[in-house]
């Protein structure tokens, strides 16, 4: 599967502003806000799952295929395309959130395999883990990323769908990629991974406007 690390940058610096202004509230409702967002993205509109939150960063996996086998290229391709709607649901909650446009979205991916388990009580209290290579190795690649933007390991880069290559550089970065960018010119890259996904054992849910964000005020 795919292993996505998505981090707001700048984000230190946000609350330590709003400290000073006395807008902590307000910081920490956009904080809340922009997480859900990112998770909504990732498990409703793509079908993968949230790992774990680490403050201001979601750890999450994408994966395409059977309960049984994983399509490694039609993984990639709907992480790719992932990356690209949350980077626009994040433009359109910084609109609304005003005070949250000088920040920064840096996402890491890298395809591998990935044990997942859950750790603690069973229910509520319990915590997903997913520990691999690719872990590692996404998280690399978004902290790699100074302000913004995407960038993917050398195996997801190996997979990677002939239709978006030309937006990434030879390193595996994209330094501005929204969803626009990735359904343009030879069409939805979600084309090729129309499989149900293994993570959630059911079909992908496609959102009729995806790439909008889920927030509505």
């Amino acid at each position: 599967m795919v292993s996505a690390f998505a981090d707001l940058s700048g984000f230190t610096a946000y609350i330590d502003e709003a400290v000073k202004q006395g807008a902590v509230a307000e910081a920490v409702k956009a904080l809340y806000v922009l997480r859900a967002e990112f998770q909504n993205v990732v498990e409703a509109d793509f079908g993968g799952r949230k790992v774990r939150f680490i403050g201001d960063c979601i750890h999450a996996v994408l994966a395409n295929g059977s309960g049984r086998t994983a399509e490694p290229r039609q993984s990639v391709a709907t992480a790719v395309e992932a990356a690209a709607a949350l980077h626009s649901s994040f433009a359109i909650c910084q609109t609304a959130l005003p005070n949250t446009r000088r920040l920064g979205l840096a996402i890491g991916l890298e395809h591998g395999v990935t044990p997942i388990t859950r750790l603690g009580i069973r229910g509520v209290r319990s915590v997903r883990v997913a520990s691999s290579v690719a872990c590692c190795q996404s998280e690399k690649e978004q902290k790699a990323l100074l302000t913004n933007g995407v960038r993917v390991g050398p195996r997801a880069f190996g997979l990677m769908p002939a239709a978006v290559l030309p937006l990434f550089d030879r390193h595996g970065s994209a330094d501005v990629l929204d969803y626009d960018d990735v359904c343009a010119g030879s069409g939805k890259v979600a084309a090729a991974a129309a499989t149900p996904a293994a993570v959630v054992r059911s079909p992908v849910v496609q959102s009729p406007h995806l790439g909008r964000a889920h927030f509505r005020g």
